[in-house]
Protein backbone atom coordinates (compact mmCIF):
# COMPACT_ATOMS: atom_id res chain seq x y z
CA UNK A 1 0.00 0.00 0.00
CA UNK A 2 3.00 2.24 0.52
CA UNK A 3 3.69 3.01 -2.88
CA UNK A 4 0.24 3.92 -3.74
CA UNK A 5 0.01 6.46 -0.74
CA UNK A 6 3.41 7.65 -2.45
CA UNK A 7 1.47 7.96 -5.89
CA UNK A 8 -1.30 9.94 -3.79
CA UNK A 9 0.90 12.20 -2.44
CA UNK A 10 2.89 13.37 -5.15
CA UNK A 11 -0.12 13.97 -6.82
CA UNK A 12 -1.45 16.14 -3.58
CA UNK A 13 1.87 18.42 -3.80
CA UNK A 14 0.86 19.10 -7.88
CA UNK A 15 -2.67 19.78 -6.92
CA UNK A 16 -1.61 22.16 -3.83
CA UNK A 17 0.97 23.69 -6.53
CA UNK A 18 -1.29 23.92 -8.80
CA UNK A 19 -4.44 25.10 -6.89
CA UNK A 20 -3.13 27.45 -4.85
CA UNK A 21 -0.60 29.59 -7.29
CA UNK A 22 -2.41 29.24 -10.84
CA UNK A 23 -4.73 32.29 -10.39
CA UNK A 24 -2.06 34.37 -8.82
CA UNK A 25 0.22 33.80 -12.10
CA UNK A 26 -2.97 34.50 -14.26
CA UNK A 27 -3.06 37.91 -12.38
CA UNK A 28 0.31 38.41 -12.83
CA UNK A 29 0.28 37.90 -16.69
CA UNK A 30 -2.14 40.48 -16.38
CA UNK A 31 -5.37 38.60 -16.42
CA UNK A 32 -8.44 39.92 -14.37
CA UNK A 33 -10.63 38.39 -11.12
CA UNK A 34 -13.75 37.41 -14.47
CA UNK A 35 -10.97 35.63 -16.36
CA UNK A 36 -9.80 33.83 -12.71
CA UNK A 37 -13.79 33.11 -12.27
CA UNK A 38 -13.97 31.53 -16.02
CA UNK A 39 -11.19 29.28 -15.33
CA UNK A 40 -12.17 27.82 -12.83
CA UNK A 41 -15.75 27.50 -13.34
CA UNK A 42 -14.91 25.69 -17.07
CA UNK A 43 -12.65 23.62 -14.93
CA UNK A 44 -15.67 22.78 -12.95
CA UNK A 45 -18.30 22.06 -15.40
CA UNK A 46 -16.00 19.52 -17.14
CA UNK A 47 -15.54 17.93 -14.40
CA UNK A 48 -18.68 17.05 -13.83
CA UNK A 49 -19.64 14.28 -16.68
CA UNK A 50 -16.11 12.72 -15.27
CA UNK A 51 -16.92 12.19 -11.87
CA UNK A 52 -19.94 10.52 -13.00
CA UNK A 53 -18.59 8.37 -15.28
CA UNK A 54 -15.20 7.79 -13.83
CA UNK A 55 -16.40 4.19 -12.10
CA UNK A 56 -17.28 2.98 -15.85
CA UNK A 57 -13.82 4.20 -17.04
CA UNK A 58 -12.13 2.27 -14.27
CA UNK A 59 -13.42 -0.78 -14.78
CA UNK A 60 -13.23 -0.79 -18.18
CA UNK A 61 -9.35 0.66 -18.91
CA UNK A 62 -7.99 0.05 -15.26
CA UNK A 63 -5.98 1.88 -12.46
CA UNK A 64 -3.16 2.03 -14.42
CA UNK A 65 -4.51 3.88 -17.61
CA UNK A 66 -6.28 6.45 -15.34
CA UNK A 67 -2.77 7.06 -13.67
CA UNK A 68 -0.98 7.57 -16.75
CA UNK A 69 -3.72 9.58 -17.68
CA UNK A 70 -3.40 11.98 -15.15
CA UNK A 71 0.24 11.83 -15.20
CA UNK A 72 -0.26 13.10 -19.01
CA UNK A 73 -2.65 15.82 -17.71
CA UNK A 74 -0.50 17.19 -15.32
CA UNK A 75 3.05 17.16 -17.56
CA UNK A 76 0.80 19.09 -20.44
CA UNK A 77 -0.66 21.70 -17.48
CA UNK A 78 2.82 22.85 -15.97
CA UNK A 79 4.68 22.89 -19.16
CA UNK A 80 1.72 24.82 -20.57
CA UNK A 81 1.45 26.84 -17.06
CA UNK A 82 5.30 27.60 -17.28
CA UNK A 83 5.54 28.83 -21.05
CA UNK A 84 2.39 31.22 -20.53
CA UNK A 85 2.43 34.23 -22.02
CA UNK A 86 -1.37 34.76 -22.88
CA UNK A 87 -3.36 34.51 -19.69
CA UNK A 88 -6.57 33.62 -21.66
CA UNK A 89 -4.62 30.84 -22.96
CA UNK A 90 -4.88 28.87 -19.51
CA UNK A 91 -8.99 28.91 -20.66
CA UNK A 92 -7.31 25.88 -22.89
CA UNK A 93 -5.43 24.19 -20.72
CA UNK A 94 -8.25 24.45 -17.56
CA UNK A 95 -10.22 21.17 -18.59
CA UNK A 96 -6.84 18.96 -18.32
CA UNK A 97 -8.10 19.48 -14.79
CA UNK A 98 -10.68 16.80 -14.99
CA UNK A 99 -8.46 14.20 -16.00
CA UNK A 100 -6.24 15.17 -12.66
CA UNK A 101 -8.57 15.06 -10.27
CA UNK A 102 -12.57 13.89 -11.38
CA UNK A 103 -11.31 11.15 -13.38
CA UNK A 104 -8.52 9.98 -10.98
CA UNK A 105 -10.82 10.65 -7.29
CA UNK A 106 -12.93 7.98 -7.62
CA UNK A 107 -11.06 4.94 -9.41
CA UNK A 108 -8.53 5.37 -6.19
CA UNK A 109 -10.71 4.72 -3.46
CA UNK A 110 -12.44 2.06 -5.21
CA UNK A 111 -9.05 0.39 -5.89
CA UNK A 112 -7.45 1.04 -2.26
CA UNK A 113 -10.67 -1.12 -0.60
CA UNK A 114 -10.77 -3.97 -3.77
CA UNK A 115 -7.78 -4.50 -4.26
CA UNK A 116 -5.15 -3.43 -1.93
CA UNK A 117 -6.78 -4.35 0.78
CA UNK A 118 -8.98 -7.21 -0.36
CA UNK A 119 -6.98 -9.68 1.87
CA UNK A 120 -7.62 -7.29 4.99
CA UNK A 121 -10.98 -5.82 5.00
CA UNK A 122 -10.50 -4.66 8.40
CA UNK A 123 -8.10 -2.34 7.54
CA UNK A 124 -10.86 -0.69 5.10
CA UNK A 125 -11.31 2.15 7.37
CA UNK A 126 -7.72 3.23 8.02
CA UNK A 127 -6.74 2.86 4.38
CA UNK A 128 -8.98 5.35 3.44
CA UNK A 129 -8.10 7.66 6.18
CA UNK A 130 -4.39 6.96 4.83
CA UNK A 131 -5.40 7.77 1.17
CA UNK A 132 -6.89 11.28 2.65
CA UNK A 133 -3.86 12.04 5.09
CA UNK A 134 -1.74 11.13 1.81
CA UNK A 135 -3.07 13.59 -0.40
CA UNK A 136 -3.41 16.40 2.20
CA UNK A 137 0.29 15.97 3.09
CA UNK A 138 1.02 16.66 -0.24
CA UNK A 139 -0.99 19.45 -0.76
CA UNK A 140 -0.09 21.00 2.21
CA UNK A 141 3.92 20.40 1.07
CA UNK A 142 2.73 21.69 -2.32
CA UNK A 143 1.51 24.92 -0.89
CA UNK A 144 4.39 25.74 1.31
CA UNK A 145 7.49 24.58 -1.12
CA UNK A 146 5.88 26.61 -3.98
CA UNK A 147 5.50 29.59 -2.21
CA UNK A 148 9.09 29.90 -1.08
CA UNK A 149 9.91 28.81 -4.77
CA UNK A 150 7.99 31.77 -6.14
CA UNK A 151 9.96 34.18 -3.80
CA UNK A 152 13.11 32.97 -4.98
CA UNK A 153 12.61 33.04 -8.51
CA UNK A 154 8.99 33.84 -9.46
CA UNK A 155 6.08 31.88 -10.71
CA UNK A 156 7.51 30.99 -14.02
CA UNK A 157 10.16 29.29 -12.25
CA UNK A 158 7.96 27.75 -9.79
CA UNK A 159 6.29 26.08 -12.16
CA UNK A 160 9.32 25.11 -13.66
CA UNK A 161 10.67 23.55 -11.03
CA UNK A 162 7.04 21.89 -10.54
CA UNK A 163 8.15 19.54 -13.55
CA UNK A 164 10.45 17.89 -11.35
CA UNK A 165 7.66 16.35 -9.06
CA UNK A 166 5.96 15.28 -12.63
CA UNK A 167 8.43 13.39 -13.43
CA UNK A 168 9.25 11.64 -9.84
CA UNK A 169 5.22 11.35 -10.29
CA UNK A 170 5.41 9.37 -13.61
CA UNK A 171 8.69 7.21 -12.74
CA UNK A 172 6.45 6.57 -9.42
CA UNK A 173 3.43 5.13 -11.75
CA UNK A 174 5.83 3.23 -13.85
CA UNK A 175 6.98 1.04 -10.89
CA UNK A 176 4.28 0.99 -9.07
CA UNK A 177 2.91 -2.68 -10.34
CA UNK A 178 6.32 -3.81 -9.80
CA UNK A 179 6.48 -3.01 -6.57
CA UNK A 180 2.92 -3.32 -5.36
CA UNK A 181 3.12 -7.13 -6.59
CA UNK A 182 6.52 -7.79 -4.91
CA UNK A 183 5.05 -6.93 -1.35
CA UNK A 184 1.57 -8.53 -2.23
CA UNK A 185 3.57 -11.61 -3.17
CA UNK A 186 5.65 -11.37 0.44
CA UNK A 187 2.09 -10.51 2.25
CA UNK A 188 0.48 -13.84 1.09
CA UNK A 189 3.22 -16.07 1.97
CA UNK A 190 3.51 -14.62 5.32
CA UNK A 191 -0.43 -14.96 5.64
CA UNK A 192 0.13 -18.39 3.98
CA UNK A 193 3.02 -19.23 6.62
CA UNK A 194 1.28 -17.99 9.87
CA UNK A 195 -1.87 -19.97 8.92
CA UNK A 196 0.47 -23.11 8.33
CA UNK A 197 1.91 -22.75 11.72
CA UNK A 198 -1.25 -22.23 13.27
CA UNK A 199 -2.82 -25.32 11.47
CA UNK A 200 0.42 -27.19 12.98
CA UNK A 201 -0.37 -25.91 16.33
CA UNK A 202 -4.47 -27.15 16.38
CA UNK A 203 -2.79 -30.45 15.07
CA UNK A 204 -0.28 -30.99 17.93
CA UNK A 205 -3.29 -29.68 20.25
CA UNK A 206 -5.15 -31.97 19.28
CA UNK A 207 -2.84 -35.00 19.31
CA UNK A 208 -1.60 -33.92 22.76
CA UNK A 209 -5.24 -34.36 23.47
CA UNK A 210 -6.14 -37.82 22.32
CA UNK A 211 -3.02 -38.94 23.42
CA UNK A 212 -4.15 -37.63 27.14
CA UNK A 213 -7.50 -39.09 26.68
CA UNK A 214 -5.90 -42.56 25.62
CA UNK A 215 -4.00 -42.50 28.86
CA UNK A 216 -6.41 -41.20 31.17
CA UNK A 217 -8.87 -44.45 29.55
CA UNK A 218 -5.76 -47.03 30.48
CA UNK A 219 -5.86 -45.69 33.68
CA UNK A 220 -9.60 -46.41 34.54
CA UNK A 221 -9.44 -49.57 32.88
CA UNK A 222 -6.40 -50.64 35.32
CA UNK A 223 -8.55 -49.23 38.15
CA UNK A 224 -11.26 -51.39 37.35
CA UNK A 225 -9.54 -54.03 37.20
CA UNK A 226 -7.51 -53.75 40.23
CA UNK A 227 -10.93 -52.84 42.25
CA UNK A 228 -13.78 -54.63 40.71
CA UNK A 229 -17.58 -53.63 41.44
CA UNK A 230 -19.18 -56.78 43.78
CA UNK A 231 -22.60 -58.07 42.03
CA UNK A 232 -25.54 -57.54 44.13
Amino acid sequence: MLPFLSIIMCIGYLFGTIDGYLALWVVELGGSSGLVGAMYALASLVEIPLFFHSDKVYRWAGMRAILFISCGAYLVRVVSYSMLQDPFMVLFVEPFHALTIALFWGPCVTYMNDVLLCHTPELKATGQGSFFASFYTGRSIGYSLAGWLSDIGGMRFMFKTTLIAVGVLIVLVANFWRIEHILIRRTLAHSRSMLDFSLGADSSSSDSNDETSTLLGKKSNKAQHAHPVPRQ
